[in-house]
């Protein structure tokens, strides 16, 4: 009997904004590696975002929520449904090139001390630059405050192939596409869930590293992100939920 269990579970936790999922979907499809599940949450979309999948795409499995659970609660949801060794956790608001799925997995697949992996993150709006979310991958000071290779607060880098070659391990690898060893969060719990949003992948992987694990960018792919379509970096809820949870960060 064949083994139909995918390689790897893609999670997209979605909240309104048709023409976004249109383009991280069809982005995809397109992807060279085909062995893998997409499963689309959405958190009471009102703009028809849940018709549009049922339509498009009978492939992806539709998760419809009542209410918003937040990016943490709506990962975690994912991570259960998951049937893949592998969990992808992905925003609605990226697009990828062919070799994306397969140059991630190349990394983690065969390497058991990696736990959690992220490709370079280019900004959309200007390709030529880091974005935001997580740039070259995620570091954090003596004080305990994240920033990431080729970004510090809100100044970004042009992507020069400075960080490359640079060793591939991290602190913390961006929520933004996050590729996850399914059975470390068995082991260890999955996203905290009272951070509602921003910074809980950052939790998680302190805690990887704890436990003795890796988490590792890789410079062999990359991805494209709509800086600020969902919240603006000067976005008052972004900046609470930013200072909040990183004081719950440093007192756990």
């Amino acid at each position: 009997m064949m083994d139909n269990t995918p390689l790897i579970s893609i999670v997209i936790p979605h909240y309104n904004g048709i023409d976004i999922l249109h383009d991280c979907l069809d982005s995809l499809f397109k992807n060279t590696l085909k062995d893998f599940e997409i499963i689309v949450i959405d958190n009471g979309s009102i703009d028809g975002s849940q018709e549009f999948v049922k339509k498009k795409y009978p492939r992806v499995k539709l998760i419809q929520n009542k209410k918003n659970r937040g990016y943490a609660g709506t990962c975690n949801q994912g991570i259960v449904l998951a049937s893949a060794p592998f969990v992808l956790l992905l925003n609605n608001d990226t697009v990828m090139p062919e070799n994306f799925l397969q140059e991630m997995l190349n990394v983690i697949e065969n390497d058991p001390t990696i736990a959690c992996v992220q490709p370079k993150i280019l900004s959309i709006q200007d390709k030529n630059y880091f974005d935001y979310s997580g740039a070259a991958g995620g570091e954090m000071d003596i004080l305990g405050y994240p920033f990431a290779r080729g970004r510090i607060f809100d100044t970004v880098e042009r992507d020069k192939s400075q960080y490359n070659k640079m060793d591939n391990t991290v602190f913390w690898t961006s929520g933004c596409a996050l590729l996850l060893r399914k059975s470390v969060t068995d082991e260890l719990g999955m996203l905290d869930e009272d951070f509602f949003a921003h910074q809980e992948e950052i939790d998680l992987n302190w805690r990887v590293q704890i436990a003795g694990y890796r988490n590792v960018v890789t410079c062999a792919t990359h991805i494209y992100h709509y800086s600020g379509y969902t919240l603006r970096s000067d976005n008052q809820q972004k900046m609470y939920l930013n200072h909040r949870n990183n004081l719950i960060m440093m007192i756990k």
